[in-house]
């Protein structure tokens, strides 16, 4: 049909969308969009602002077309994580990492809970902080030119979003 671009938003806390929509289809996010969507009253989005990441899909662009094979071990792990007496993940102090960030020179990973639907049942509070902290992070790699490109699953409680500088890209943000 003559597109070279198809755009859409996601949760970027559902990690599920997050694996398909990055690794399994091969689209990229640069943009993060607070409160995209205003109050939600639906199960799946109450009691947190609708941020969503608004992904690109060059689907004519090589990036596309080619295996991205990033490894946990390949990337830089400058936010860490802890697991809370109720077994959940909690996104621990990120200022740290937020000041690594122009130093770095491999691919960085970003940790967000594998499963949110169970730590907002579990634990709404400690959603509102996954909420806040990931998108600080987001917003500070998007504005140093990093491109969310993958997600990683783990055995862990956490899954791993894989950020590159947009200069290595192989498509024109």
């Amino acid at each position: 049909m003559g597109y070279d671009l198809i755009t859409w938003t996601y949760d970027p806390l559902e990690t599920r969308n997050a694996y398909l929509n990055l690794s399994k289809l091969h689209a990229v996010c640069s943009t993060y969009v607070e409160n995209c969507y205003g109050e939600m009253a639906d199960s799946l989005n109450r009691g947190l602002p609708s941020d969503r990441f608004k992904v690109e899909w060059w689907i004519n662009s090589p990036h596309v077309s080619k295996q991205h094979e990033i490894s946990i071990d390949q990337a830089q792990r400058i936010f860490q994580w802890e697991t809370t007496k109720n077994h959940l993940p909690k996104l621990m102090n990120i200022e740290q990492g937020l000041h690594r960030i122009a130093v770095m020179d491999k691919p960085l990973l970003v940790p967000v809970p594998a499963n949110f639907q169970q730590v907002k049942s579990k634990d709404n509070n400690l959603a509102i902080d996954w909420r806040f902290k990931t998108r600080d992070i987001f917003q500070t790699l998007f504005s140093q030119q990093y491109v969310a490109v993958s997600l990683l699953k783990s055995d862990e409680l956490v899954h791993y979003y894989v950020l590159v500088k947009q200069q290595n890209l192989e498509i024109n943000i």
